[in-house]
């Protein structure tokens, strides 16, 4: 589970987003980025005129291009536009698409270089329009929707400071001072560095990627731009939907009337926001079930610690406050919100997550291991307190043909590869289709304990869409 702004500033995520403010993380990214053209519909307050003042930051490159004698650092007007170019990301912001932490990578060094030689490329060639530097990700390596919204950050960065310091304000977030262009802000903090809010009215998604050299083929902006400009100089799809960067700019830079033509294109774009609401790239389930944890706490250090605690005690506690929570439907809401049914890898996650959840919260000596090959197949869950106290856990959705053999078979050698003392069988009912099956589970259970066996704990979940609670 990442560390939100909401937990980490112990805020709901509720209030952070009745601001609309992202509910970001500190320690992972969550492949979002910001959309210049949703600066245009933006009605923040902070952000009234905001798009403007990105465009007319280029203008100053557009004046001094003119005056440049030498493309190198001797040439103070070239030192100028390069200093221009130059955009270390900003940290806490949440955006973009590094993995396991928030250091992206900015534009400076060989990409500004790049860039500065672009520039003067442009304006040499007649254009005076400072908007056309918008059109970068269109032909220019390395510089995609990743690093457009790191340069949009950092051109604005004053209007999102004072964003964060007016919600920060609001929301009673404890804050610490930081002087910024002569002025003191209060701002929430994070290993010495401010946290920075992202209004969710200008995020857009970034797909998923190999990789940063993947990150425009895959850039649904991008694919946009592309198209429209096609249709506005009049390029078939078999003719551009090949070209590569270079091909575009040599096309653009050849062409003057093209390159006009690429900006009007650019011009007559709207920007498209990313759907918090149905949420299709799971950008909130972390907020959500840490918000769960919070409004629905389980002491796992007592259980663990009690006269006759045990890991078993413990992962059947976890089992059943999942239960719960399910057949509450406050979780229900979370894992169909969308309307998709969720399949058995979707339950062995959500619970995963939410077992990782609490015990970190808990801050008990637990350990949860998901999907452990112990050389018989792949088991759910390892639930872990030392070296001896271990509970497995298996998940069968209700329609699963192996149900019964679930239970008999695969538990008791997943228990038995892992040296595991206990077991537990989750079945999550998904409709009344499979009760007979799940009743003759029961039977084996009662079966094996008449006989003086080990009969593994049975956990059903009703997981059948439900009424929310206003209209039962």
């Amino acid at each position: 589970m990442s560390l939100t702004y909401s937990k980490y500033l112990h805020v709901s995520h509720r209030a952070l987003i009745s601001k609309g403010v992202y509910n970001g993380a500190l320690d992972q990214d969550y492949e979002l980025h910001i959309d210049p053209l949703l600066l245009k519909t933006c009605d923040i307050q902070e952000f009234e005129g905001a798009y403007e003042e990105f465009i007319a930051y280029f203008k100053r490159f557009v004046t001094l291009a003119p005056f440049v004698k030498a493309h190198n650092a001797s040439d103070r007007y070239y030192r100028q536009i390069l200093r221009g170019f130059y955009f270390p990301e900003r940290a806490n912001t949440g955006l973009g698409y590094s993995k396991g932490s928030t250091k992206g990578k900015g534009i400076s060094g060989a990409l500004s270089l790049q860039l500065t030689k672009s520039a003067i490329e442009i304006i040499d060639a007649g254009f005076k329009d400072p908007e056309v530097f918008a059109l970068l990700p269109l032909f220019e390596d390395n510089i995609g929707a990743d690093r457009i919204s790191d340069m949009t950050i950092a051109i604005l960065f004053h209007r999102f400071v004072r964003y964060t310091h007016r919600v920060t304000s609001e929301l009673g977030i404890n804050a610490k001072g930081f002087r910024m262009d002569g002025r003191l802000y209060g701002l929430p903090e994070y290993k010495k560095r401010p946290i920075i809010f992202i209004p969710m009215a200008i995020l857009t998604d970034l797909p998923k990627a190999y990789g940063f050299d993947d990150i425009d083929r895959v850039c649904n902006y991008n694919r946009r731009l592309r198209n429209r400009i096609a249709q506005e100089i009049g390029l078939t799809w078999e003719e551009y939907s090949h070209m590569k960067k270079k091909e575009w700019k040599k096309l653009l830079l050849d062409n003057p009337m093209y390159l006009q033509g690429a900006l009007e294109a650019y011009k007559k774009l709207v920007g498209v926001g990313y759907d918090f609401g149905e949420d299709y790239g799971n950008k909130y389930t972390d907020a959500l079930l840490n918000e769960v944890v919070d409004d629905y706490p389980l002491d796992l250090l007592a259980l663990l610690t009690g006269p006759k605690g045990s890991i078993y005690d413990v992962t059947l506690a976890i089992v059943k406050q999942f239960k719960s929570l399910v057949e509450n439907n406050y979780m229900w809401k979370i894992f169909n919100r969308r309307g998709r049914t969720p399949d058995e890898t979707d339950w062995q996650l959500y619970m995963f997550s939410i077992a990782d959840t609490y015990i970190k919260a808990s801050e008990a000596d637990i350990d949860v291991t998901r999907e452990n090959n112990p050389g018989v197949g792949e088991l759910d869950f390892k639930f872990s307190h030392g070296a001896k106290g271990k509970t497995v856990v298996e998940i069968k959705r209700s329609g699963n043909e192996n149900l019964l053999h679930g239970y008999v078979k695969q538990l008791p050698l997943y228990m038995k590869a892992e040296g595991a003392e206990d077991g537990i069988f989750v079945i999550v009912r998904e409709d009344e289709k499979a009760d007979d099956t799940i009743q003759s589970v029961f039977e084996k259970k009662e079966a094996l304990a008449a006989t003086g066996e080990y009969s593994p704990e049975i956990v059903v979940i009703d997981a059948r869409p439900k009424a929310s609670a206003s209209k039962a």
